[in-house]
């Protein structure tokens, strides 16, 4: 199952990064903070199921699964800069 982990993990790492290098002081911080959160979350998942061989594999991969399907469908939103209800000003 680590076979599909890591690549799942390294994708929410990437979509995670590439909506926050499109985001700037108008994007409200808890959406910010909430990007970065999932970043280390997704981090820390792939370290425990691979380094300590953790038992819940099964699990964490349906975990990010379910977070990497969440993130490509909310991307097209993404696709033409911040959606405007994550801005604190438009």
């Amino acid at each position: 199952m680590n076979i599909f982990l890591l690549p799942f993990c390294a994708a929410i790492v990437y979509a995670c990064f590439c909506r926050l290098l499109k985001t700037d002081a108008t994007v409200k911080k808890s959406v910010r903070y909430g990007f970065v959160a999932l970043a280390v979350s997704a981090v820390a998942l792939a370290y425990t199921a691979t380094i300590l061989q953790a038992h819940f594999i099964d699990a964490a991969l349906s975990m990010a699964g379910s977070i990497l399907w969440v993130l490509i469908a909310t991307s097209s939103s993404w696709r033409d800069g911040i959606p405007e209800h994550y801005q604190t000003r438009k």
